[in-house]
């Protein structure tokens, strides 16, 4: 298969970036818990300073007295700051359930298992795996949206006989790559891009490390190599149960998938045909991104 030329050879070495975790979460959460804590304190301050002086001075003229005041439409005043009271204790305990229901931040470290944790009961999905799931909507064809992707971009392709896979080769700026999208109709689509150049068998273990750093900080999609070829790939898929598939949603996903690959090549290459080590070649391509 050939390809006219459209397609990642005008993209260049953009890439796709991968996301990088913040540390607002933690700040919001600090700043909620302090107006908890205010709210508690001031509502027990409140009390101190009012509602108990006025109580002795209840137990003190009698209840008479207290019910004669309210009804001629002149309650004390610490009536009022017990309202009050009342009101921050009750917006303090709302604050607090919500702020317990919310997840821990992502931006803090990955909590380590405790010895503690059960294992989770899964024996009724097995029985059915993902059967459980519904789709609440209908999309149109899978394998059509392909189709129209490939036109769009006047991109030569070539389709199996049973018609889930369509397949077609890029040129990129650092490649050459076979692009497949398998169609798994109504559930979703995987759209794989495979390296065109096969690793030495000699290499694959440092390819592997490589891979397995590149994939760690990833968000989306990951690498793959069939070990006993030396075979590359970058997949990602769209499961479309209970959803609405979009042409946006698999557009972005093919790119991504193309700039990805084409955008780690020349580091795959350089530990697979030189002396550089994984380490070095995760680093260099780190260096290169904040340049």
């Amino acid at each position: 298969m050939a390809n006219n030329g459209k397609g990642l050879s005008t993209l260049g070495k953009a890439g796709q970036r991968s996301a990088h975790r913040q540390n607002t979460g933690r700040f919001a959460r600090a700043g909620q818990y302090g107006l908890i804590l205010f709210l508690f304190i001031g509502a027990l301050f409140l009390l101190v300073i009012s509602v108990g002086p006025g109580v002795v001075k209840l137990f003190k003229h009698g209840m008479p007295a207290f019910l004669q005041a309210v009804k001629s439409g002149h309650p004390p005043v610490w009536i009022f700051f017990t309202l009050i009271s009342g009101l921050m204790f009750w917006l303090g305990f709302l604050l607090l359930q919500k702020s317990e229901a919310k997840p821990a931040s992502p931006a803090g470290p990955t909590p380590k298992p405790s010895s503690s944790n059960r294992v989770q009961d899964i024996s009724f999905q097995v029985a059915s795996p993902l059967g459980i799931i519904n789709p609440v909507a209908e999309h149109a064809c899978i394998s059509d949206m392909v189709v129209d992707f490939f036109h769009k971009h006047e991109w030569i392709f070539e389709k199996s006989e049973d018609s889930t896979a369509f397949l077609s080769e890029i040129r990129g700026t650092n490649g050459v790559f076979q692009c497949i999208a398998q169609v798994d109709e109504p559930d979703g689509v995987t759209f794989f891009v495979v390296l065109g150049s096969k690793i030495p068998i000699a290499k694959v273990p440092k390819i592997i490390e490589f891979l397995n750093r590149v994939n760690y900080q990833l968000y989306a999609g990951n690498f793959e190599m069939d070990c006993r070829d030396g075979e590359i790939r970058y997949k990602d898929t769209i499961d479309a149960r209970g959803g609405v598939l979009t042409s946006l949603m698999l557009e972005v996903m093919f790119f991504r998938n193309l700039f990805t690959m084409d955008e780690y090549v020349p580091s795959i290459m350089s530990v697979a045909y030189t002396e550089m080590t994984p380490v070095q070649a995760f680093m260099q391509m780190a260096k290169s991104r904040e340049g």
